[in-house]
């Protein structure tokens, strides 16, 4: 990925930060030190330090997650080239595809099961830290939840997602045959978004309809 810093390796594999990187981090950091985190009665500079704490932390818990996909790669026989993040998360670029449908699948299924067991984990850890450090609690809760939510979502089945890179694999071991799965996957993803959109724009189209609605008068 162009315009991206090198800032080391894990494990041998390259590690970089591409220019977006910045912005997404801030605005992450923002939004929960100007936003979220205002539920706790804080001094002012305590929100703006546990905010940028949770955003440094949260992408190590994205490049945990891709590291797991790398690593597995790496077990199954692919050369991987470097881990990047960026505005979206993050990306792992290999040198060459998945041989056998297995590979796919258990390449694809890590990263998700990395990122659930990370939320379970820090949830777990600020429950139990909620009556005896706050700041502590408040960072190891929320990475809790934004793990957990970046698993699910991942499940997504909209390809190159790893969703849709398990279905692939399911449709690759099923037909034997690995473009064919792939436009299989594609097919299903563009429909899976398109149904997210169409709910999306319904739930909002009903919901303006609600604010909107003039109240009734009463005459005495």
């Amino acid at each position: 990925m162009g315009s991206s810093i090198r800032i080391g390796r894990i494990a041998g594999i390259q590690i970089g930060l591409h220019a977006s990187w910045f912005v997404i981090f801030f605005i992450v950091a923002y939004l929960f030190a100007a936003g979220t985190l205002r539920q706790y009665h804080w001094e002012e500079p305590l929100y703006w330090l546990v905010g940028a704490t949770i955003s440094f932390l949260f992408f190590a818990s994205v490049l945990a997650h891709e590291m797991s996909h790398a690593l597995v790669a790496r077990r199954v026989g692919l050369r991987v080239r470097d881990i990047t993040l960026f505005i979206f998360g993050g990306a792992t670029s290999l040198e060459d595809e998945p041989k056998r449908p297995r590979d796919e699948a258990i390449m694809a299924v890590a990263g998700p099961i990395t990122s659930l067991v990370l939320g379970a984990v820090l949830w777990g850890i600020g429950a139990a830290l909620e009556h005896e450090q706050e700041q502590l609690s408040a960072i190891a809760s929320w990475l809790g939840i934004v793990n957990f939510s970046l698993g699910l979502f991942n499940l997504i089945p909209g390809f190159p997602m790893d969703g849709g890179r398990i279905l692939r694999a399911i449709f690759w071991k099923v037909r034997g045959d690995r473009y064919a799965a792939t436009r299989n996957a594609a097919t299903i993803g563009r429909a899976f978004g398109y149904l997210l959109i169409s709910t999306g724009s319904g739930w909002r189209s009903s919901v303006g309809s609600c604010r909107t609605r003039p109240r009734p008068r009463w005459r005495r």
